[in-house]
C-alpha cells in the first residue's frame, strides 16, 4: 500500500501514477456497486479532493451520496455534527474529530469518512507537525442498511513535501483503505 501512496502522492502526476490512482478509485466503486453500499465523505485538508477521486470514476453516481467540505471548524459543527467539545478537547485535527465527521458525512450512506489534517505549509506545532492527517471511517450509517456496524481512526504523517502532495497522499490512504475493507479485487 505504501508504494501507491508514494506514487499517487506526487504535486503533478505521471500518467502510470494517475492510472494507479483511478485504478483504486474503480476498485472501491465497483465494490460499492457489488454490495449496493453508498459512501459519502467530510473533508477538511483534501477540500473535496476524495469525492472528485471517486466521481472520475463512470459510474460514481451510483455509490456517492454526499460530499461536504468542511474546512472551517463551525462548518465541521453545522454540517456534519462534530461537537464543539471535541473540537476544544482534542482539536480539530484528531481521530476523534475524523471520525465525528465521518458519522456525520454517514447520515443517508452506509459509509462516511472523515479527513481532517495540516496539509502546510504553516499550521503545524511541534505535537502535530505539517504533514498530519487524520482520517474516521465508519461503516453502518445509514439505518438498518444491512451490514455490521464498526468504525476506525488512524492518523496518519506524510511529511512537509508540499500542500498538493499530502493531500494526494491523504486521499490514496482513504482509497486504499476502503479498497482493504471492502476486500475490492
Amino acid at each position: 500500500m505504501n508504494d501507491i501512496i508514494n506514487k499517487c502522492s506526487q504535486s503533478v502526476l505521471k500518467d502510470e501514477q494517475g492510472s494507479a490512482c483511478f485504478a483504486i478509485a474503480e476498485r472501491v466503486v465497483n465494490a460499492l456497486i457489488k454490495h449496493g453500499l453508498h459512501i459519502s465523505f467530510a473533508e477538511s485538508c483534501t477540500g473535496g479532493l476524495a469525492a472528485a477521486r471517486i466521481v472520475d470514476v463512470p459510474n460514481a453516481s451510483y455509490v456517492l451520496d454526499a460530499s461536504f467540505v468542511t474546512y472551517a471548524n463551525q462548518a465541521k459543527v453545522k454540517f456534519v455534527n462534530v461537537a464543539e467539545e471535541s473540537i476544544a478537547e482534542h482539536g480539530v485535527v484528531s481521530e476523534c474529530v475524523a471520525l465525528s465527521m465521518a458519522k456525520g458525512a454517514a447520515a443517508n450512506a452506509e459509509i462516511g469518512v472523515g479527513i481532517s489534517g495540516i496539509a502546510g505549509p504553516s499550521g503545524g506545532s511541534p505535537e502535530k507537525p505539517v504533514g498530519t492527517v487524520c482520517f474516521g471511517f465508519y461503516f453502518g450509517g445509514k439505518a438498518e442498511c444491512g451490514i455490521p456496524k464498526f468504525e476506525i481512526s488512524k492518523t496518519m504523517h506524510f511529511g512537509a513535501a508540499g500542500r498538493q502532495a499530502v493531500r494526494n497522499a491523504s486521499v490514496n490512504f482513504v482509497f486504499e483503505t476502503l479498497a482493504e475493507l471492502l476486500r475490492a479485487d
